[in-house]
């Protein structure tokens, strides 16, 4: 059943908030905010800071200095913002429940 998730300490069950933002890195819809260092299931991207998306030059220091333009090209050759990322990406065949919008180069 999708939407269901554990129990919290109330017995309420949590829910995980739908997602409604596009991931910088790789073009997904997969993050429910923007900027709160959530981390893209699709690509493991970490989200920091809205900035980065008119400066992707920047090194980002939650993704451990690797910078926007980087975490793209390296999505479009491997399929994860860095190699090391990759064994806990979403595998290609199971991203069909994401919305994707590919951004022009």
């Amino acid at each position: 059943m999708a939407g269901l998730g554990k129990r919290s300490k109330k017995g309420r069950r949590k829910t995980r908030p739908d997602p409604h933002f596009v991931c910088p890195c790789c073009d997904y819809v997969t993050l429910s905010e923007r900027g709160k260092y959530l981390i893209c299931p699709i690509c493991f991207w970490e989200d920091e800071d809205i900035h980065y998306d008119t400066n992707p030059r920047e090194p980002s220091a939650a993704n451990h200095g690797l910078t926007l333009a980087e975490g793209r090209k390296n999505f479009r050759t491997i399929g994860a913002c860095e190699a090391e990322m990759l064994p806990h990406v979403l595998p290609e065949e199971d991203r069909a429940d994401y919305l994707y919008f590919p951004l022009k180069d």
